[in-house]
């Protein structure tokens, strides 16, 4: 109920997805979902995923049927899991250091102290030069090391990219776990997941605070319910 509300609340697609894994957790580790439920279970998210799109007011224009918003809604969907990050990353490569001098670790100071310095962010550097005018296309952590320190940049996210993956096999090879703790881990490796697609900070920026309030609700309901169980 969290996630729905964060995803209906803030236009963010990304919680709606947090369901997702959630219930792939339980199909397969746990077997407490048919695949009769999981498919109707996919065709809601897959309908969430475009209602939120479509409230997000990119397509509420005029010209245009409902039928053609809601295609236009799913096209749009795939295209931001499947093909936008990985087109801002390949031009990366090519927009730096030809057209601009690598940003040694620039990138990573706005995303923690702050644009103190009022320079222009990565994100709209490449929006700029692939598109024009003004607007945010972040790459990949990948593109993002190459932007910061060239080459080398490339070496260490294969370094961090072998941390994170120890960090989740660990995790996902605890045993006796409750189906509480299985979706708590679910939620950490998909917001570590998170750092590969947007960027090395992303969890501290937009998955940290989230995993904090999720558990924080969790225990509160968990200790009412308690509560009013023992008072019964």
């Amino acid at each position: 109920m969290f996630c729905l509300v964060i995803a209906f609340g803030s236009g963010s697609r990304m919680f709606v997805m947090h369901l997702l894994i959630f219930s792939a957790v339980l199909f397969f580790f746990y077997n407490t979902l048919t695949k009769d439920a999981v498919f109707k279970f996919l065709l809601f998210i897959t309908i969430l995923l475009v209602l939120s799109t479509v409230a997000l007011g990119r397509f509420l224009v005029d010209g245009y049927t409902p039928v053609q918003i809601i295609f236009m809604a799913i096209t749009r969907i795939i295209e931001r899991v499947l093909l936008t990050k990985g087109v801002v990353t390949s031009y990366v490569f090519e927009f730096f250091p030809d057209e601009h001098e690598y940003l040694t670790g620039e990138s990573y100071f706005q995303a923690l102290l702050g644009n103190m310095n009022d320079n222009i962010p990565l994100s709209q550097l490449m929006f700029s030069y692939i598109v024009g005018g003004s607007g945010t296309a972040g790459p990949q952590t990948f593109g993002e090391f190459y932007a910061n320190f060239g080459p080398i940049g490339v070496i260490l996210c294969f370094c961090v990219g072998f941390i994170l993956q120890v960090i989740s096999i660990l995790m996902i090879r605890v045993k006796s776990m409750s189906p509480l703790k299985a979706a708590y881990m679910a939620y950490f490796i998909f917001l570590l997941g998170l750092i590969g697609y947007g960027k090395l900070l992303s969890f501290k920026t937009y998955g940290l605070h989230v995993l904090v309030t999720f558990i924080t609700m969790n225990l509160i309901v968990l200790s009412v319910v308690k509560y009013a169980s023992e008072e019964n």
